[in-house]
């Protein structure tokens, strides 16, 4: 019997679902479905059966299926791996299952962005990955409920500004996902403009990190409790050519996506968005008309234009990483490590790489 080529699109590891001992939650396959199949968690513990509740077509899309999952009552709390099984197939979505028996009213999260795994140094390319195990460790021990990620986790040009080969682009986002799988908890990353400057950028980015099966770009939102985080994914792509950088601003659907959700999320404690960069300003705008609590970015070292109307954290430049602590809906800052705090970045062995 010939194999059929079968992935889970949603949940993924860059944005991953919760749910709780006895609920639903949505799968989403390209491939292999209807055909009996099973569906299981795997826990810390070991594997839990999860219970199809339901399997169709997605609307318009031939290689896609909706499913709703159930899950059992005796599944631990935490992070797990999403398994479907067919008779031909096989697809495993790691970390992109979180099963919480209640939202605490109190809770910290990490923010961390700009990585950039194959950074421009004055003598080349410099390789971080000890820096970005070091951050992984890091964030274990201080076991916040989730981090947030805003992107540039590749680097798209050398000290030249000349645009990367595409097999160390591909290194980057291969590297990158292997390294932050280690995080024990979930993991909400969006892309930033390096991510998805270049089709291959995008291609490379799609693999490793996934990608939105229902929409153009990553753009999504999620409830922690009575708290609403909203997530706007980069948009400049560059000349395939010349490397020119094409329109900074999101687009309109984007825009109004956002516009969308904080509305939605009005009646919510705490609404937080983040995202690489408000590259224009027109987030601002929503955010001044809609409403925001705190608003979160990165992006190298660029000052921001304009002045947001709520608590604002930057991860940029050096900055590494940013703990919040949320009480009673009330977010603070309890404190930024560097990236020269996590270690020595030695240089980049490129023959090796390609």
């Amino acid at each position: 019997m010939k194999a059929v080529e079968m992935r889970i699109v949603e949940p993924r590891w860059t944005r991953p679902v919760w749910t709780r001992q006895g609920q639903t939650f949505p799968v989403v396959v390209e491939g292999g479905a209807p055909e009996p199949l099973e569906m299981v968690l795997h826990t810390k513990d070991g594997v839990e059966p999860l219970a199809v509740v339901s399997i169709g077509r997605v609307a318009g899309q031939r290689s896609l299926w909706h499913m709703l999952c159930r899950v059992a009552e005796q599944t631990p709390d935490g992070l797990c791996a999403v398994e479907v099984i067919s008779a031909r197939a096989k697809a495993l979505a790691p970390n992109s299952v979180c099963v919480l028996r209640e939202f605490p009213g109190s809770f910290t999260f990490v923010h961390t962005s700009d990585l950039h795994l194959a950074e421009v140094g004055e003598k080349g390319l410099l390789d971080r990955r000890p820096l970005a195990e070091a951050l992984v460790e890091r964030i274990n021990a201080f076991s916040p409920a989730f981090v947030l990620n805003t992107g540039d986790l590749v680097t798209r040009y050398d000290g030249e500004k000349r645009r990367l080969p595409d097999k160390l682009i591909w290194w980057q986002a291969r590297e990158a996902r292997r390294i932050f799988l280690k995080l024990q908890m979930p993991t909400f990353v969006i892309p930033g403009n390096h991510d998805v400057a270049f089709c291959v950028s995008r291609a490379a980015w799609t693999e490793c990190m996934g990608a939105p099966w229902d929409r153009d770009t990553d753009d999504y939102g999620f409830d922690f409790g009575d708290c609403h985080f909203a997530a706007l994914g980069g948009f400049v792509h560059c000349d395939e050519v010349t490397f020119a950088k094409g329109d900074h601003a999101r687009t309109t659907e984007q825009l109004s996506w956002l516009r969308d959700d904080l509305r939605a999320a009005a009646h919510r404690r705490l609404r937080v968005v983040f995202v690489h960069y408000d590259y224009e300003g027109e987030i601002e705008k929503i955010v001044r008309e809609e409403g925001c609590d705190l608003f979160l970015d990165g992006h190298a070292g660029r000052v921001a234009k304009g002045e947001f109307p709520c608590l604002r954290g930057r991860v940029a430049g050096g900055m590494a990483l940013e703990l919040w602590r949320v009480e009673d809906g009330v977010p603070s800052s309890e404190g930024r490590i560097g990236y020269e705090e996590l270690g020595e970045t030695p240089s980049l062995d490129v023959a090796a790489v390609m």
